[in-house]
């Protein structure tokens, strides 16, 4: 670990240095995939960062444009969403609506800017460090906060405290992680300290953060990461971690508060997918208009839907609302393209170098991770989620490229911030 990241940093010097726009544009990419897990307003200002510097290399000819499969679904949702909103119930604040498609941009950068394994694995150390970071948040700010104001008692106030995009990105960390440490006990039968470290803060910071969704998410590819590259033995540890995590009380009374998650009349989850979807699609097949969603709309429907919740808790019932029933079929063959590349993708890595295959696992545990959680949670128009989305499907094409799947002709140009 400690001669990585001398690496890194010599290259990010260097860089800086010989002013070369490409490797800046990765350093800040890096950047903002470490930070976008535990900070939204330093993610973006990096991403944004990047995106200017690599129009400076495009510019300058020392980055090649690359426009991948991934990004043409995300330019034909752009389109259908904008003509969703311009057709919809509100077609005012066009921009505050749909701005936030612009970080699908993030596809192709990053397929433009990651080219070779070495690269790759960099971004995927540097989002499991910034998850590092939000499960050592979480674990300190959120007890401490809870028992500061325990209202109407500690144990509520802080499943409170719980937020459904640190869940999920602490999920995807988590078994990002538990796939790094198996590979590393497979190939040095040894496990690295730090990434046991980075297992426990996340584990720790998971648990603390009471989202039963990510919970579940984590439990199911966990299952799947010890299946594929552990023995029978990890998965009695594994059991066994469950079993124990599963006799603490607030975990029992989190669960047991999933009863009321299927009655209709509590106005959750249930009612808003049987009772507010079909009326509002029926209503307006073509979508109200992506981002036009509001409490007031959804209670012209069914009067006792949560106060202040501006979003139907699923994937699948937000789109369809919001851009009807173009925008779902181009979103669910957009995802269906994703998962099935991403399996691809793990499946032509299996035979090469272990930091291309790591960093293809990733990616499928990234894509299956958000799709699982996304049929319970609206993750797919959380802003720091479509980040990460965005940056592994980049990546996923770049690992395509790497693979030779996708041939491209070399071209001249320095050497990459990061060797593979």
């Amino acid at each position: 670990m400690y001669d990585h990241c001398t690496e890194v940093w010599g290259g990010v010097t260097r860089s800086f240095r010989d002013r070369d726009p490409e490797r800046i544009a990765f350093f800040f990419l890096a950047g903002a995939m470490f930070a976008i897990a535990f900070s939204i307003a330093l993610g973006q200002t990096l991403a944004g960062l990047c995106f200017a510097a690599t129009v400076v290399g495009l510019a300058a000819r020392r980055v090649r444009v690359r426009w991948p499969v991934e990004a043409w679904f995300a330019v034909a949702f752009a389109v259908v969403a904008l003509g969703t909103v311009l057709a919809g119930v509100d077609p005012h604040s066009l921009w505050k609506k749909t701005g936030k498609l612009c970080w699908f941009l993030l596809i192709p950068v990053t397929a433009m800017l990651v080219r070779n394994s070495g690269q790759a694995r960099a971004l995927v150390v540097a989002f499991v460090t910034g998850c590092v970071v939000k499960g050592l948040e979480t674990t300190v700010r959120n007890p401490f906060l809870a028992w500061r104001r325990p209202i109407p008692n500690f144990l509520t106030a802080l499943i409170d405290r719980g937020s459904m995009a640190d869940g999920q990105v602490l999920m995807l960390g988590l078994v990002i992680t538990l796939v790094m440490v198996l590979l590393a006990w497979r190939e040095q039968r040894r496990l690295p300290g730090w990434l046991v470290v980075a297992l426990v803060v996340q584990a720790v910071g998971l648990l603390l953060n009471f989202k039963r969704g990510s919970w579940i998410c984590a439990i199911a590819l966990a299952g799947g990461v010890v299946l594929a590259h552990a023995r029978w033995r990890t998965w009695l540890v594994l059991l066994g971690v469950l079993a124990v995590l599963a006799s603490l009380p607030p975990v029992q009374v989190r669960f047991a508060q999933l009863r009321g998650e299927f009655d209709d009349r509590s106005g959750g989850r249930m009612a808003m997918w049987t009772r507010i979807t079909p009326a509002l699609i029926k209503a307006y097949p073509h979508g109200i208009g992506y981002g036009a969603l509001t409490n007031d709309l959804m209670r012209k429907v069914y009067s006792r839907v949560e106060r202040n919740r501006n979003h139907m808790h699923a994937n699948w019932a937000q789109v369809l609302v919001e851009t009807g029933w173009v925008g779902l079929a181009l979103y669910t063959v957009w995802m269906a393209w994703l998962a099935g590349a991403a399996v691809r993708g793990v499946w032509s890595a299996r035979l090469g170098p272990s930091p291309a295959y790591a960093a293809a696992t990733a990616v499928l545990l990234v894509v299956a991770g958000l799709l699982l959680n996304g049929v319970v949670e609206y993750n797919f128009g959380n802003s720091e989620l479509m980040m990460v989305l965005a940056m592994f499907a980049g990546l996923l094409a770049a690992l395509r490229r790497i693979a030779g799947v996708t041939p491209i002709p070399a071209e001249p140009g320095p050497p990459s911030a990061v060797a593979s």
